[in-house]
């Protein structure tokens, strides 16, 4: 069933990595054109090309590495210790611009593309191989000192957790503190959950319909090990159910392949996705505190000190200056199409009729940007700012409005650290989301990053004037364009 390399290619694989590595990137950038033009670009940096080969590669933005090492040495321990049909691993290259992790491909349609058509056999033929699959992972050994760790013993990758990397961790209490970050108030519910000790093995940790092949209605593989590394033993399960949409299907085909009684920790994180939620474009707690009236109040107010800009933006002044000009809408399910280099105010769907989280993303390149927000996942509100992969894929999100454009050239000039210490803790219960929103757009208006006339209160008016909109209509796309009636 493996897709091992036979000896004359191990030998070709050597040899070809002993070539120097600017030309081997000369000659990936060759082959990206021509696959590009030949094959189309279904994945923005997933590329097929010919012979059988795929090339992932990723520009290495403000330090944050798109695609990297551990998910080549995920690949390496795969065909090491399984005979899981999964890519070969051929070259990885890291450039000071780019990273390249060229491999071999799977054959086959991504599960989803073809589910409905699977008789009950062929689901219960792919459950018994997803098992199989499941059970050589396992048998994986961790020779590093963390106990939760990627496949370098480094920091874990996933979607699931908050800012996407965290740890090393050394015990999975370690791993469920962490998480528990901005749910605290829950943690004392699922406490039974939390208390319970889980065996660490080697997973794939993204075992969805999109990442598990199937060819002619049976199983051919499984791709994508970014998020694979040692985790507790109910995190491929939970992991496996964490997707878009109707999940029916997939959850009848996972739950055949575990023979164990995961339902206790599923219950635990589903609650917790309530904070972090699939597919949310921010990470942020909304609960408010008692009698409080505005929807948008975190669980305790707080004034900002911030050094610099109050917002807590330190910008540099040198940045192209342009108006708002249009507003970008999208629904549930629809992909947003983000332009690089843009500054956008984006709103995202709550629990409850009419309530959004409000916070600003600069997209960098493709699907990395900034996230940028107030939240209260302490008790009180802090500044948070980190590289998010995920943002075009959020299915919370129900306005998008371009506020601003920074040129590739300065996107290095804008610095958007969480600034330490603030803001401190007080009893200013006004205080929400937009307060923090309508002070940065001040500051970036001061600073020159964008132009508008009306107050920062207009801007808000008529953001939540488009998305009651938006919802009524139930408006999808990236084609819905609707021009700002603030903007000359």
């Amino acid at each position: 069933m493996g897709l091992s390399w036979p000896s004359p290619l191990h030998a070709i694989r050597r040899c070809w990595t002993c070539v120097p590595d600017a030309l081997r990137v000369a000659i990936y950038h060759l082959v990206l054109r021509f696959s590009k033009w030949w094959y189309g670009n279904k994945y923005q940096y997933i590329q097929k090309t010919p012979f059988g080969v795929y090339i992932k590669w990723g520009f290495i933005i403000r330090g944050h590495h798109r695609v990297r090492e551990h998910e080549a040495a995920a690949l390496q321990l795969v065909e090491a210790y399984t005979t899981i049909p999964a890519p070969r691993l051929i070259d990885y290259i890291k450039t000071d611009k780019a990273t390249y992790l060229v491999m071999t491909t799977v054959p086959g349609d991504e599960a989803f593309a073809v589910l409905s058509g699977l008789d009950k056999g062929q689901k219960a033929a792919l459950s018994a191989e997803l098992r199989s699959a499941v059970s050589q992972l396992r048998r994986i050994p961790n020779p590093h000192q963390h106990a939760i760790c990627n496949a370098m013993g480094g920091q874990v990758k996933d979607v699931r957790i908050w800012k996407n990397y965290a740890g090393p961790f050394r015990s999975e209490t370690e791993l469920n503190d962490y998480n528990c970050q901005l749910a605290r108030q829950i943690k004392e519910e699922l406490a039974d959950t939390f208390l319970r000790k889980h065996k660490l093995y080697f997973s794939h940790a993204d075992l969805n319909t999109t990442n598990v092949m199937i060819k002619d209605g049976k199983f051919s593989g499984i791709v994508d090990f970014d998020f694979a590394g040692w985790w507790p033993e109910y995190w491929e399960y939970t992991k496996a159910l964490y997707i878009r949409g109707d999940r029916y299907m997939w959850r009848e085909i996972i739950e055949d392949a575990f023979h164990e009684d995961y339902s206790q920790e599923l219950y635990a994180e589903e609650k917790l996705w309530d904070f972090t939620s699939p597919w949310q474009a921010f990470a942020c707690n909304h609960l408010a505190p008692t009698g409080a009236a505005p929807q948008e109040r975190i669980s305790a107010g707080a004034s900002f000190t911030a050094r610099k800009l109050s917002s807590g933006l330190a910008l540099s002044h040198d940045i192209q200056v342009i108006k708002i000009n249009f507003v970008r809408v999208t629904m549930n399910r629809e992909v947003i199409n983000y332009a690089n280099h843009t500054i956008y105010l984006l709103l995202s769907h709550l629990p409850g009729q009419n309530r959004y989280h409000v916070g600003i993303y600069i997209s960098l390149n493709g699907d990395v940007g900034l996230v940028y927000h107030a939240t209260g996942f302490s008790g009180n509100y802090s500044y948070d700012g980190h590289i998010s992969e995920n943002i075009q894929h959020s299915t919370e999100i129900r306005l998008a409005m371009i506020i601003g454009h920074v040129k590739e050239t300065q996107l290095d000039m804008i610095d958007h650290q969480i600034m330490p210490g603030v803001p401190v803790r007080n009893d200013d219960s006004s205080f929400t989301c937009w307060s923090w929103v309508k002070q940065a757009l001040r500051d970036l208006r001061q600073a020159g990053v964008v132009s508008f006339s009306c107050e920062a209160d207009d801007i808000e008016t008529e953001a939540r004037t488009f998305v009651r909109g938006v919802e009524s209509r139930g408006q999808v796309g990236n084609d819905r364009v609707i021009t700002s009636r603030l903007c000359s």
